[in-house]
This record gives C-alpha cells, structure tokens and sequence, in this order.
C-alpha cells in the first residue's frame, strides 16, 4: 500500500510504501544486498525495538531535507523518505489507538462504494487542499508578479480564500472489486479519481503555458537578434580601405 501523510509541523508530505513480508529470512537478505551495495551513497542501519533500519543520508535544499529511509520487521517492509515518518508508522503498527479505518468520515466514504476485493483509495482532499492551497497562494501572487504575460491566463488577486473552498471539499474513494459477470471500478466524491488526475495534468500544464511562451519568445542561443545583426556587418560587406598617395 501507499500512504501519503501530512503532519502538522511537517513543510512537506511524507509518503509511505508497505510492503508484505511472506518469507522473511528471503527479506533480510535482499534487504542486506540492497543496502551493502557499493553503487551510490552508503546506508546507515540500526536496530530499533527489534524493527531493523537503514537510512541514507540527508539530501534536499533549505527546509526541504529528506532522508530515504527503509525499516524491516516480521510482517512489513516499510519506505520512506524520513527516518520519523517510519518510525512512526510502526508505532502506530504496535498500538491500540484507533486507525483510519476507524474514522467517522472514513467509514461514511468507504461505505459509498463496493467493499473492494482489487484495490481502493482514499484521499481527503478538504485536508489537501488546505495543506496546499493556503501556502503557495502567497506565492502564486509573486509568481505573476515576476511573469510576463500571466494576467493573461489569471488574476491571482482574486484567488478566494481557503475556507471558501474547503468548505465543499470531501473525500474521494475509489473501489474496484470483482463481480460474477466481471470488474467493477468505481470513485465517488466532490469529483472522481479519475476527474482529479486530468485537473492535476490541466493545472499543471495551464501554469506553463506563461512560461514556455516567454521560451519560445527568445532568440535561439548563438543567433542574435535582428537589431543586432543588422548592426554589426560581415567583413564581405565592409567597405574596402581608401587608396593612399606616396
């Protein structure tokens, strides 16, 4: 599974992949060779109430730091790109407190679709979108200051506040699960899975559009303007030197 999580303090998401461990003597080994290997920065392992880690080290800019981190137990594999995320992951493994499955809002979603037998996702895309939105809308504004041509396309003055979208926010479930007369795929929410990755790729794409045109707009390196060139003539057609009278 994969897990995107976000905490409160934290600048930037921290993502989770888990994988089942059915053989774990085979696990320790690939997991021994993996992190042995010569080829790229060493690993750092340490044991941790029996959970086996390794971590690389930090790599990353200003706030941004991230360590890819994997830890091994009996019955999971577990990656990460901080070694707190991990940790913590396990601890939550090793408690009774309640999980996510045990959520109000989580069940209500979950309860909107087929009980998946193939594969199933969750996002709570109020929480997202609150993570995401408020912060860069300051810099979305700079952004189009510094732009040439962005106005064009938006008005970031008139963004709305957090709240005034958040507030019709849910989250987005996405079931698939195995009928007697076939597949069925199935996602509900404020808009579908599906819908979500295209205005992911459209929004991406829509902000740069700016930007490649202002690209597309400059000379070709080594070719100078036509001002320029027109300015500076080749010495064909330069004008021959005057005669001179001994």
């Amino acid at each position: 599974s994969i897990v995107g999580e976000w905490p409160a303090q934290a600048q930037i998401p921290a993502p989770l992949l888990t994988l089942e461990v059915r053989d774990a003597v085979k696990a320790r080994r690939f997991l021994a060779a993996l992190t042995q290997s010569k080829a790229g920065p060493a690993w750092a392992g340490q044991v941790v109430e029996g959970t086996q880690f390794y971590q690389l080290p930090a790599t990353g800019f200003g706030m941004f730091q991230m360590s890819a981190t994997l830890a091994l137990s009996d019955k999971f594999l577990v990656a990460g790109i901080s070694f707190d995320s991990v940790k913590q992951a396990f601890a939550r493994l090793q408690s009774k407190d309640p999980k996510l499955d045990r959520a109000p809002g989580f069940g209500k979603a979950a309860g909107a679709v087929h009980a998946p037998d193939m594969a199933f996702g969750y996002a709570d895309t109020r929480a997202l979108f609150e993570k995401t939105y408020g912060p860069l809308r300051p810099f979305a504004m700079m952004w189009a200051a510094f732009m040439k041509g962005s106005s064009n396309y938006v008005d970031v003055n008139k963004l709305p506040a957090t709240e005034t979208i958040s507030k019709h926010l849910g989250p987005i479930v996405y079931s698939q699960s195995t009928l007697d007369d076939g597949l069925l795929a199935e996602s509900v929410g404020p808009v579908t899975a599906t819908e979500a990755l295209f205005g992911i790729a459209a929004g991406a794409g829509a902000a740069a559009v700016p930007a490649l045109q202002n690209q597309l707009a400059k000379p070709p390196i080594g070719k100078l303007p036509p001002a320029a060139s027109q300015a500076s003539p080749s010495p064909a057609e330069s004008p021959a030197p005057a005669p001179t009278t001994p």
